[in-house]
Order: structure tokens, then C-alpha cells, then sequence
């Protein structure tokens, strides 16, 4: 798998650097406060249309729909890719997401890869993709995960972050490239900062402060099978009734975070029942067979 992810990700690097400006009237660059893109809604919906008719043969122009909130809009690319669109009250771009769902195979992350590519390529500034790839394997390599096959990472250089957010659950994927302004110029300041500990916290839940020190795979091994009832669920997808009892949750926004959560009736997020982005907290009921997806936020009962 992390050959896979890392092929995708040089398509990000061709992608993203030989695409043309197919709009010199729009900008798309991050706006000097950080905390947006320079590009509103619609003027985003133009660009990266522009690009997508290059990029895809026989693309036809979409639209931005309504999405599940006043602050969230997606535009399908295809069956499996979404890109999302999180703007503020002025419908300037915040942040941007590309997304696909599917069974795991590299066919949908190769397109997640390209739009993702395809949008960072619309602004003037070149990225350095060789550091987003080693950050995507290096950036939580302590975390120990058992329950599904995970690759997480973020790189920043111009003030741009890209994260790479990959889940694997039996035969599907879920892969999705976040495209969002950094307060941090570059790479080496973000991992000195504190947004980095507590994003690092936040994806490796599962190991404490005693046992923070390296874990052998024969330690692992000899570790018993039986295990507490979990009582934690960070970012990722979980089956309810499989990953997670059904009932009611309260779901916690990471501090000072705007928290986003799908739930869905398979895994490919084809049969969306709802998605939300929120703040401070929310509440939820899940069912067996349904598909929960958490991005900055976490479930807690203890």
C-alpha cells in the first residue's frame, strides 16, 4: 500500500506542475491573513473546470450543489470523485477536499491524486510533493492502528498544506487530499509547532505516554488478543456494528477546529444519508451496516 500511495502521489507532481493557467483573470493563491484562498466560490467552480476539461478526456462543466450545510458545496467530478468546498459567509474559499470512494484499488486514487494535483496547480507557486510523500509515511509513524490500513501526513511550503488521508477497511478505500491555507511558511515551522503535537495526538490515540517508546513487532505479537472495550474513535471511517456499536454519539470538534463527519449507507459515500461541518459538537445516531466518516473531530465515552 505505501507504494501505492507514494506513485500516486508523483502524479500529484506532474500533475500539479505541468497544468497551464487557464484563467489569468482569477487567482488562486492563499490570501495574506491565512485563513482563505483568494477565490470565491464561483470564481473556484470556473478555474477548476478550466483545468479539469484539460485534464479529463470528454469532461463536461459541473456545477457546485447545495451541500448539507451553508458553508459546504461539492462538485462531482465522476462516480467516485468529489471535490468539496468549505467557504465562509462571504463565499470565499476556506479549504478544499478531494475525495473518492470505491474498492481498493488504485484507479480512484489515481484520479483523487490528479484533481488534487490539478488544483495546486493553479496557483503560480511550486510545491514540493517529494516532502508531502515522505510526510505521508513518516509524519505518525508511531501510531499503532490494527483496525484498518491508514496513511496520514501533511506538508507545508508557501503557506499551502496538503494532507494526505488514506483508509483502507477490507475491500474498499477512502482517499482524500486536503488542500487548506497554513499560517506556517514552511515545513520545518509547522513541525515545530503546536498545531503539529496536537494533530499528531489526535491520529495516535492509541498510544499512551508509558508505552510512547518503540513497540517491537515481537512485543506486538505477544501483546493478548483480548482486548477493552474501545471507548475512542478518531478520524476515520468506521462500520457501525462493526468498528462501532450503533446508538447515539456526541460528536467533539477538534478545539478551535471547523469538524466535518459523513455518514453513509456503503462505503463508497455514493449513498450519502448526511454529512455536516460543525463546531464545538453534535449529535448523531448510527445503525448497523452504515458508514461513519469523522474528519477533525473524535467520539469519546470515557
Amino acid at each position: 500500500m505505501k507504494k501505492i500511495i507514494a506513485c500516486l502521489l508523483t502524479l500529484i507532481l506532474f500533475v500539479g506542475c505541468s497544468t497551464s493557467n487557464n484563467d489569468e483573470k482569477i487567482s488562486f493563491k492563499v490570501n495574506d491573513d491565512y485563513t482563505n484562498f483568494s477565490v470565491t466560490l464561483d470564481e473556484f467552480e470556473t478555474l477548476l473546470n478550466a483545468y479539469l476539461s484539460e485534464l479529463i478526456d470528454g469532461y463536461s462543466e459541473k456545477s457546485f450543489s447545495s451541500g448539507a450545510t451553508d458553508e459546504y458545496s461539492e462538485l462531482r467530478v465522476d462516480d467516485t470523485t468529489v471535490v468539496e468546498a468549505f467557504f465562509d459567509d462571504n463565499n470565499v474559499v476556506e479549504y478544499i477536499r478531494v475525495h473518492g470512494f470505491g474498492e481498493t484499488d488504485t484507479v480512484i486514487s489515481e484520479r483523487v491524486a490528479n484533481v488534487a494535483g490539478t488544483i495546486i496547480g493553479m496557483s503560480d507557486d511550486e510545491f514540493d510533493y517529494d516532502t508531502l510523500s515522505d510526510n505521508a509515511f513518516n509524519m505518525y509513524d508511531n501510531c499503532i492502528r490494527t483496525d484498518q490500513t491508514e496513511a496520514y501526513g501533511s506538508a507545508v511550503q508557501d503557506h499551502y498544506m496538503m494532507s494526505v488521508d488514506y483508509i483502507e477497511t477490507g475491500e474498499y478505500c477512502n482517499f482524500s487530499i486536503w488542500i487548506r491555507p497554513s499560517e506556517f511558511e514552511n515545513n520545518e515551522d509547522y513541525l515545530a509547532s503546536t498545531d503539529y503535537s496536537t494533530t499528531y495526538g489526535a491520529y495516535c490515540t492509541s498510544i499512551t505516554e508509558e508505552n510512547e517508546e518503540e513497540i517491537s513487532e515481537e512485543e506486538q505479537s505477544s501483546q493478548p488478543t483480548q482486548q477493552q472495550p474501545r471507548t475512542y474513535w478518531g478520524e476515520g471511517m468506521y462500520k457501525v456494528g462493526v468498528d462501532i456499536p450503533a446508538g447515539e454519539y456526541n460528536v467533539i470538534a477538534e478545539e478551535g477546529e471547523s469538524a466535518y463527519l459523513d455518514l453513509s449507507s456503503d462505503s463508497t459515500g455514493n449513498s450519502r444519508i448526511l454529512n455536516n461541518v460543525f463546531e464545538n459538537n453534535m449529535y448523531i445516531t448510527v445503525e448497523d451496516g452504515q458508514y461513519l466518516t469523522l474528519k477533525r473531530c473524535y467520539i469519546s465515552l470515557e
